[in-house]
Parts: structure tokens; C-alpha cells; sequence
């Protein structure tokens, strides 16, 4: 698991209908996310080793005579004393003509090293319309948390691998593969190996489990590593929303974490 200031495109989507965008106001706003393409969130803190997630929307991009936006994405990144630690650029975005929409969104992932000083950053993303040759700038302060017992990096995938991150939305019978990390846990001083129980259970809009818990030890010596990979298959087989749950239990200090993501599944009518 690489550890570094990185910036992932996932992807731009068409959202809200509206007139014409040619001589409207270039305008940003930042959201925060639960994970890649994932539902929004109220808080922009972090652990340190985990992946900050966040979506821009972007409205007044200018289209152009096959009504394409074009923007570039500038990023910047400054730590608690406002210093720059971090800097990025994705060029010619495009956002096909798929909806008379005056406003697209492009969701973006920022890993977080595991040795990150903890405190409050600044965010700040400049969008340049390529076609009108304008500028918005938009700030946000974000907070990276003290590294401790945690589940991070929580986020599905259609592959055994992990290589094909996908939304939490599944059609009945899909198998995803939840995929994570767990950090700050302790290890024996003589094996310097982790002594860590992960449990997974799928849990109703209710909160009531269904299906059975599955389980995971994580025994093993990580070669002086200070992160273990989990993953859990799933299935769900009934339409509805629900909530991949997972706790971490750390038996060398007693400490317990949990985190979860939810699900919807659907089916055709």
C-alpha cells in the first residue's frame, strides 16, 4: 500500500437541469464524500493513512458548437503553517453534451500518507474554463487526525484484485468485493506480528444483521509493514439499502474500531 499525496480523477457526470450555460457565472463548490463516487458527507476530517474523497461541482462552464464543456483542474494543497506540500494539475477535462445541464461534477480522491503531521489543512482548487479562458479559485480547510487503531481506505470493487473501485450500488445477485486497510494497531514485541480480529457483517435500513458474520485473523508478521489489507465478498440477493459494517478488534491493546459503508441494491422491475 503506497502512502503518498496523490490525487485520482474518477469521474465528471451532468447533474443539475438548467438553461444555457454560455454567459452564466463560473462558480465551484466542494463536497465532501464517503468514498469514491459514494454518497456526500458532513465533515471534512480524516485519519492519517486514509483517502480523503470529495466531489466538485462545477457550474457556468461555457459549451461549446458540439455543446462540450472543457475545463482544467488545478490543486494545491497547504499544511497547518501554509505551507505547499502538495500540487497537481489534470488538464482538458471534457464533459459530454449528455444533459442540457449547467452544472457537472467530478469527484477526486487524496490519499493521505500514514505519517502525515496531524492538523488542519487548506485545500484549494482552481477550475480554468478552456473555452472561455476564466478562472475560479475555492478554498476549503480539512482536518488529517492522529494516526490510531482504524479502518481506512473503506471502498468496493468488482475485482478479486481491487483494481475496479465501483459506486456502492450493486443489481441483485452482483458480488462486490469490500476492500480496506487496518492501521495503528500494535505488534508482539518478539514476533512483531499484529494480533487483529476483523469481523464484516450486512446490516438492514433497520440496523439488523442479515446473513452470517464473516471473519478474519490477522496473525501473520508484516515485514516491518504498519498496515493490513482486508477484504470481504458480498452478495446481496433482495433489493433495498443496506450497510457493510466492519470492526476491528486489536487484541494486543484491547482497542476496537469500526467503520462501515452502505449499499443499494436493485433490481429490475
Amino acid at each position: 500500500m503506497e502512502y503518498v499525496w496523490a490525487v485520482l480523477t474518477v469521474i465528471g457526470v451532468a447533474l443539475q437541469t438548467a438553461p444555457d450555460s454560455r454567459q452564466a457565472a463560473l462558480q465551484v463548490q466542494l463536497r465532501p464524500a464517503v468514498c469514491r463516487l459514494g454518497p456526500l458527507r458532513s465533515h471534512w476530517r480524516v485519519m492519517a493513512g486514509d483517502a480523503l474523497h470529495f466531489r466538485a461541482d462545477i457550474s457556468g462552464l461555457t459549451t461549446d458548437a458540439r455543446n462540450f464543456r472543457r475545463c482544467s483542474l488545478t490543486l494545491d494543497i497547504l499544511d497547518p503553517s501554509q505551507k505547499l506540500v502538495f500540487h497537481d494539475q489534470l488538464d482538458n477535462l471534457r464533459f459530454p453534451p449528455a444533459l442540457p445541464s449547467r452544472t457537472v461534477a467530478h469527484y477526486l480522491t487524496l490519499p493521505i500518507r500514514l505519517d502525515q503531521k496531524p492538523g488542519r489543512y487548506t485545500l484549494q482548487l482552481s477550475v480554468t474554463d478552456l473555452i472561455a479562458r476564466r478562472d475560479a479559485l475555492v478554498q476549503q480547510v480539512f482536518e488529517i487526525a492522529p494516526p490510531d487503531l482504524a479502518l481506512v481506505r473503506l471502498e468496493y470493487s468488482s475485482d478479486l484484485a481491487a483494481l475496479v473501485p465501483v459506486a456502492p450500488v450493486a443489481c441483485v445477485g452482483q458480488k462486490l468485493f469490500l476492500n480496506g486497510y487496518v492501521t495503528g494497531f500494535a505488534v508482539d514485541q518478539k514476533t512483531e506480528a499484529p494480533a487483529l480480529s476483523v469481523a464484516c457483517e450486512l446490516t438492514d435500513e433497520k440496523g439488523e444483521r442479515i446473513g452470517p458474520q464473516q471473519e478474519q485473523e490477522i496473525t501473520e508478521p508484516l515485514g516491518g509493514q504498519r498496515v493490513a489489507r482486508i477484504q470481504f465478498e458480498l452478495q446481496v440477493t433482495v433489493a433495498g439499502r443496506y450497510r457493510a459494517v466492519v470492526t476491528v478488534t486489536d487484541k494486543i491493546t484491547g482497542k476496537k474500531a469500526t467503520a462501515s459503508l452502505p449499499l443499494i441494491a436493485w433490481d429490475w422491475p
